[in-house]
């Protein structure tokens, strides 16, 4: 070959990172009206147009990615949103990411993410997590309901969490009332 695409030698292999492929669809065919999905800081757009309105058009990039890291695909909310449509598939056709289009510019992130503990309390607690989920978080104290009045209120709890809860006014926190008679009326 004369001049290899950017990023590829001259056989198509990708020159640092892992071949993947992006697609971007239109389902009416009239591009995403300004919408774009950017990857890894580089801006994507579905530009091309059906001959005819109300058939589905796809522009197609191939480019490298280096998959151990964690990319972030950003979709950009164009005109007829609900007609976009994305994916990013890695050289054995696996779906790496995907999405459709919103009304607010949404984020997926791909790759070598990292998924942890976000809460800096915590014993196990990543700053550099991507990806925050802190079910995983692990502490040296028990973390609970502290108030005594919450119904979910746990006595070995040494830390509160915020997750207490508290009985409707008028009720117990097994829903019966404080006083008198439950009552049920049923309009028609």
């Amino acid at each position: 070959c004369t001049y290899a695409a950017a990023g590829f030698d001259c056989a198509g292999n990708c020159l640092a990172g892992s071949p993947v492929t992006i697609t971007l669809t239109d389902s009416y065919g009239d591009t995403w009206n300004g919408g774009t999905l950017t990857v890894n800081g580089v801006v994507y757009e579905q530009s091309t147009t059906a001959a005819s309105s109300n058939t589905s058009t796809s522009d197609i990039y191939n480019v490298c990615l280096d998959l151990s890291t964690c990319i972030e695909a950003v979709y950009n909310v164009g005109q007829y949103y609900a007609e976009h449509s994305w994916s990013i598939t890695d050289d054995a056709g696996v779906v790496l990411a995907s999405g459709v289009g919103a009304a607010a510019t949404y984020t997926s992130l791909f790759g070598g993410c990292v998924t942890d503990c976000g809460d800096d309390t915590a014993n196990n607690y990543n700053a550099d997590a991507d990806i925050i989920d802190n079910d995983l978080c692990t502490y040296d104290v028990a973390q609970g309901c502290t108030d005594a009045a919450a119904c979910n209120y746990d006595a070995d709890a040494v830390v509160d969490d915020s997750s207490c809860t508290y009985a409707a006014a008028g009720f117990d926190c097994a829903g019966n009332c404080l006083a008198g008679s439950p009552v049920t009326i049923t309009l028609t």
